[in-house]
């Protein structure tokens, strides 16, 4: 579970960095560019530790990371971003992280029967509204419907992504030929590079207006670099890593305190203070993981 705690922290960094980027090039831009840049560390990082990615294309179970990939790093990534490009990072990253473990839950138990026990939906629903007294919407504060939407699905797609990775992983060592978590988070990579590249193409000349931003590119390519070393690379390849031993609702929780943290950075940023609502919040969604961590074996 500690490996979910590391992805939190680089995902809030991370989330802050590719709002910034979506708001000057656009969702499927931005999703193009930091894929592009993410696959490279990547797959040297796993030639030096003497793996070989493209030999797991044959493994059983390699086909759900591929659909993953889509899914998770296509879909659900370019939903996120066009909602970061509407809203920022606060509101989509709340409504992404109040929805995937609730979305994740109710996918791993119907699909892979990962029940979710007593202890377990106590502490779930504790960090959700911990996460919702910290970021709920401001009475002044006019927010985007069409961005809503984008979140939430983004949100509940990200969820099923992450349980085609759980059922991949299963499939795979149920075989005889576990997958090593680093090449499946670059088959995941490759599968949402094509998917985003096809997405720009398709867009390129109808749509074109949802496919870009004002393109300032001097703007958005530093906050793309970041987001690229930390979110689709770093950030990811641990999160796969999580998905070994834990289930997809329980790494979802502890992700799902995220918002906390990219609040945390917009206040040193200098753009919002938080109030005793959102501290009592913080506390609360703290209480949560808490419990869930300690009901771990």
């Amino acid at each position: 579970m500690w490996s979910a705690f590391a992805v939190t922290g680089i995902w809030a960094v991370s989330t802050f960095a590719s709002a910034r980027g979506a708001q000057h090039l656009g969702g499927i831009s931005a999703n193009l560019v930091r894929i592009a840049l993410a696959i490279l560390p990547l797959t040297l990082g796993a030639l030096l530790l003497g793996l070989t990615p493209w030999t797991t294309l044959h493994y059983t179970g390699a086909n759900w990371f591929l659909l993953s990939g889509v899914v998770g790093m296509g879909v659900c990534d370019i939903l996120a971003l066009q909602a970061y490009a509407r809203l920022g990072a606060r509101i989509p990253s709340l409504v992404v992280n109040v929805t995937a473990p609730l979305t994740a839950a109710t996918i791993g138990w119907l699909w892979l029967a990962e029940r979710l026990g007593a202890r377990e939906a106590l502490a779930l629903v504790t960090i959700l509204t911990g996460v919702v007294l910290v970021l709920r919407p401001r009475a002044a504060q006019p927010v985007d419907r069409l961005g809503l939407c984008y979140a939430a699905a983004s949100g509940a797609t990200f969820a099923g992504a992450t349980v085609m990775s759980r059922l991949g992983y299963r499939l795979a060592v149920e075989a005889g030929t576990p997958i090593h978590w680093l090449d499946a988070t670059i088959l995941r990579l490759l599968a949402g590079l094509l998917f985003t590249m096809l997405a720009f193409a398709l867009t390129s000349v109808v749509g074109r207006a949802w496919r870009d931003g004002p393109g300032r590119w001097r703007q958005a390519l530093p906050w793309l670099a970041v987001n690229a070393m930390l979110g689709p690379s770093l950030g990811m390849a641990i999160f796969q890593y999580a998905l070994l031993t834990n289930t997809a609702h329980a790494v979802h929780a502890i992700v799902a305190t995220l918002p906390v943290f990219v609040m945390l950075l917009a206040w040193c940023c200098g753009s919002e203070r938080p109030d005793r609502t959102g501290v009592g919040g913080t506390v609360l969604s703290v209480l949560g993981v808490l419990a869930l961590v300690s009901g771990q074996h």
